[in-house]
């Protein structure tokens, strides 16, 4: 029997949701280095926003982050230690 803090291998985290928009976060990154687009920007900003929106809370790993000066200020100002 599973428990809800099985982590599936390959996933990122226990939440099926963040795995989602992290995998999201992933795909967007890797877009973006490819053509280095404003709107993919953006649509990364949505997603991230909405995981910390949601409750989220961790790092992105390199392969995820765009660089610090595209990375929206709500990620970058959070309070790590405030979150359980």
């Amino acid at each position: 029997m599973a428990t809800k803090f099985q982590v599936v291998k390959g996933a990122f985290s226990d939440n099926p949701t963040y795995d989602e928009l992290l995998h999201k976060l992933a795909e967007l990154a890797g877009e973006w280095r490819a053509h280095k687009s404003e709107h993919l920007v953006r649509q990364y900003h949505a997603v991230l926003l909405c995981l910390l929106t949601l409750g989220w809370n961790g790092y992105l790993s390199p392969q995820v982050e765009l660089p610090d000066e595209l990375l929206p200020a709500e990620y970058l100002n959070r309070d790590l230690l405030t979150n359980n």
